[in-house]
């Protein structure tokens, strides 16, 4: 469900379940973002959820694989109930395909 009385800048990264992607997320939840960390295999967000906990921030886990259309469609369609908007996309490195980068920032 839509939350209009959020004003947030809203942000979703992929790769956040560690590394640059997981760093990047908690820093921006830091500076005021409602962050969506994506990952294909969101059993590993303890991550994530530990991450933001010690910086006493909270970010939003999300499956996505940036490989499948299907599932970057199902992200950005559950952003978009629950947000209204994406106001920052980051693909993080990892051994990504130019056409699914392509896709995530295409939204």
């Amino acid at each position: 469900m839509l939350d209009v009385a959020d004003r947030r800048r809203v942000a979703i990264l992929t790769g956040c379940s560690s590394g640059f992607g997981l760093l990047s997320a908690v820093e921006l939840a830091g500076v005021g973002f409602r962050v969506y960390a994506t990952m294909r295999n969101p059993s590993k967000r303890d991550g994530p959820d530990r991450a933001a906990s010690e910086a006493g921030v909270s970010v939003e886990v999300l499956p996505l694989d940036v490989t499948r259309d299907e599932s970057v469609a199902s992200a950005f369609d559950r952003i978009q109930a629950e947000a209204g908007r994406v106001d920052v996309r980051a693909v993080t490195p990892t051994r990504v395909k130019e056409a699914a980068v392509r896709r995530i920032l295409r939204g």
